[in-house]
């Protein structure tokens, strides 16, 4: 259940720090830190949100495909200066991204997937959340595959 493994994304991205500080990576089911609106305060931070779902059921078993982004809000604006120190980061996304792919054994596995423009990790860009001003940061798309053969029962 998506439940029992979306906040274990969040803390993959905990471990990364940017320019000295960590990654505040707010949790999206156990405690509901999603905030309304992001200040410089609140950077650098990690959004996780799922985006939607897709099946493959047979006569072996049930699998579900659940596909999302995490937004990665770096810096509180988007001026140029910051742009040389951003490039490296995707690195850090990428290196964490493929370590603990069972999300500690609560999925089948968790990769990156192409998203807008087919990419795995798109950035640095200029985002927005809210009204805030643009600001750079990262978007990375993921999927995860998780059996759901005991949750239903596939039946001819």
């Amino acid at each position: 259940m998506v439940s029992d493994w979306i906040d274990k994304i969040a803390q993959k991205w905990e471990t990364l720090k940017y320019e000295g500080k960590n990654i505040r990576s707010y949790k999206v089911y156990e405690r509901s830190e999603i905030p309304e609106s992001l200040t410089p305060e609140n950077m650098p931070c990690a959004l996780t949100f799922m985006e939607g779902s897709f099946g493959d059921y047979s006569a072996g078993g049930a699998w579900e495909y659940i596909h999302g982004r995490t937004e990665f809000h770096l810096v509180p604006v988007a001026s140029k200066e910051h742009y040389p120190r951003l490039i490296d980061f995707y690195k850090l996304i990428r290196n964490e991204a493929i370590t603990g792919i069972t999300l500690g054994g609560n999925v089948d596995d968790f990769s990156l997937i192409p998203g807008e423009g087919a990419f795995f990790i798109r950035g640095p860009v200029e985002l927005q959340y809210g009204d805030e001003p643009w600001h750079w940061g990262f978007v990375v798309t993921w999927q995860v595959k998780e059996n759901v053969s005991t949750e239903v029962s596939v039946t001819a």
